[in-house]
């Protein structure tokens, strides 16, 4: 008997890609959206499609998709970025699986191609990028360790399929910086998790930037993708510098009783009202 399978997109004003997203998933016998109150017309868009919408506030990528897995209709769950496309090849891979019945206990991770600036990107670790994304939601634990990135624990073996998630990353530099101002002030919530106190160099402010940068462009050979390339790995710099800023500046506040920086979506939300 085939197998059903439910698709699971989290959205938040995700107007410019979620009918691209929607469309991919067309397929799958449910299609969930869980949206944290777009103000945009991604619910105008995604009710044009046979979906199902719920709308919860956003408390970190893994704390969405853990709610979206457990009220998911089907066992089996497959998780796509609103940014994100299912290929053809790989529509058809995961539907042989579903028709044999054979679903691994464990799950897929599914290998995803990225583009970035009007180019697919290759190289600079952000090639071999395998993300998990289709699971059987019974044998899966989502880790709850950094509020803008997801993880889980299974204790089955995890396998891997072959064809691509299409991922169409950020719409351009402006967004870039954008999200990475957030991302960075997240990480700093992320190191105080593991760490009571952030003892933050003057150095850590050049040398880490810079290592990011080398190990990016030229070790990993982001080189080979151009000037889209060297963006990238300058963004990733600067992404450093800036966790490393808001690390010392947090540290500081903390000990001078002076008001602490935003680190966390719940601060985000009060800093923008104030």
């Amino acid at each position: 008997m085939k197998l059903k399978i439910s698709a699971l997109i989290t959205t938040f004003n995700s107007s410019a890609t979620i009918e691209k997203a929607l469309k991919s998933v067309e397929w799958c016998d449910e299609i969930l959206v869980v949206d944290s109150f777009s103000t945009d017309s991604t619910l105008e868009i995604a009710r044009k499609s046979a979906v199902r919408i719920i709308q919860r506030e956003y408390q970190g990528s893994s704390r969405q998709l853990e709610y979206g897995t457990s009220i998911a209709e089907h066992e089996y769950v497959l998780i796509l970025d609103s940014d994100e496309e299912i290929s053809d090849n790989l529509k058809n891979e995961i539907t042989e699986i579903l028709k044999s019945g054979n679903f691994n206990e464990g799950g897929y991770r599914i290998p995803r191609k990225v583009y970035f600036l009007g180019k697919w990107i290759e190289h600079g670790g952000w090639n071999n990028d395998y993300q998990y994304r289709l699971t059987k939601k019974t044998n899966t634990t989502f880790i709850h360790a950094h509020d803008a990135h997801w993880a889980t624990e299974c204790k089955y073996p995890v396998l891997s399929l072959n064809s691509l998630i299409y991922h169409y990353s950020y719409r351009n530099i402006f967004d870039h910086i954008g999200r990475l101002n957030i991302y960075s002030s997240l990480d700093v919530r992320t190191k105080l998790n593991k760490k009571k106190e952030l003892n933050i160099k003057w150095y850590n402010f050049i040398v880490n930037p810079i290592l990011e940068f080398v190990k990016m462009f030229f070790f990993k050979k982001g080189f080979k993708d151009g000037i889209q390339g060297f963006i990238l790995a300058i963004l990733s710099a600067t992404h450093k510098l800036s966790a490393y800023m808001k690390m010392w500046e947090y540290e500081y506040c903390r000990k001078n009783g002076l008001e602490l920086p935003p680190v966390t979506y719940a601060d985000f939300r009060e800093h923008k009202k104030n």
